[in-house]
């Protein structure tokens, strides 16, 4: 199976489990008082702008820059499904540490990385600004 192939059956797993799962109570999901549409296509965002103050004050991170807005929220995903979500990343995405060029020299990326895109022939490239 390709890479693009897996990311699109791990995307399609994704939005599936989204759709079966029940509404996230409001102490775990920051969201609006009135109800959510369904959405309408695949490139609407499951996640919603944190404004809740019940959310923003409960999970809030304390001790960072004054500026950092940053919340933690430990059961925001069940484990099971946190789980699941790891081990398909793990053995279903293609990883790679991408060389790239700094100052003229060649420096491979510290970190892995698996991208993928729901356009099949979209390349990705890094480019200087």
């Amino acid at each position: 199976m390709s890479k693009r192939t897996r990311a699109g059956a791990l995307k399609a797993a994704i939005l599936a489990h989204q759709q079966e799962s029940s509404p996230p109570s409001s102490s775990t999901l920051a969201t609006t008082k009135k109800k959510r549409p369904n959405p309408k296509s695949k490139q609407e965002h499951t996640f919603q702008p944190v404004t809740d103050p019940n959310f923003t004050s409960t999970y809030r991170v304390t001790g960072l820059h004054p500026r950092a807005q940053v919340f933690y929220c430990e059961d925001f995903v069940k484990p099971d499904l946190a789980r699941e979500w790891r081990e398909r990343l793990l053995s279903e995405m293609e990883w790679y540490r991408p060389t790239l060029r700094v100052y003229g020299k060649d420096v491979t990326q510290s970190r892995q990385i698996a991208a993928y895109a729901t356009t099949s022939d979209l390349k990705l490239t890094y480019r200087l600004r």
